[in-house]
């Protein structure tokens, strides 16, 4: 890569969910910014919903993976684990990275949004994520991110 090839790559989005392509994802993106000198934003999406609400439809045109909120010091554990996971991915590279979780929002759709509105140049995820229903839904939203959003998706198998 040339040196004006690697100045293209400054800003480095990863979403993660914890499952494990999301973190083999994350260990490939710390390779990659720790080379190509670039900052690392890690984004965790965790659907919760409310009893009784409706279940958002995002981007996918698919209904969101969601959660029922019976135990909110849960949710936050759990969103927690999933971030220091990731971190950890981080730290054994020596590249730092900055952190958020979302409970709110279409998964691929925050996504997107956090990458056009924060101006990033690559995403960086895993193309499968939970098992299940969820690994249906996650694997559509690689699908949704890869189409729109507003930079280059680098999906790792």
């Amino acid at each position: 890569m040339s040196e004006a090839e690697i100045d293209l790559i400054g800003r480095v989005l990863v979403p993660t969910d914890g499952s494990e392509p999301s973190l083999k994802a994350a260990r490939y993106a710390a390779w990659l910014a720790k080379r190509v000198g670039a900052r690392v934003k890690v984004i965790h999406v965790m659907q919760v919903s409310v009893p009784g609400a409706k279940r958002p439809i995002g981007l996918d045109g698919l209904e969101s993976v969601t959660i029922q909120v019976d135990d909110e010091e849960r949710i936050k554990e759990k969103a927690m684990d999933v971030m220091n996971r990731t971190r950890r991915c981080f730290v054994e590279e020596g590249v730092p990275c900055e952190t958020e979780f979302f409970t709110f929002g279409s998964v691929a759709e925050i996504i997107v949004e956090t990458a056009r509105d924060e101006g990033f140049d690559l995403i960086v995820m895993g193309n499968r994520g939970l098992g299940g229903l969820q690994h249906l839904m996650l694997g559509s939203v690689a699908e949704a991110v890869s189409r729109r959003a507003p930079c280059p998706v680098l999906i790792v198998r």
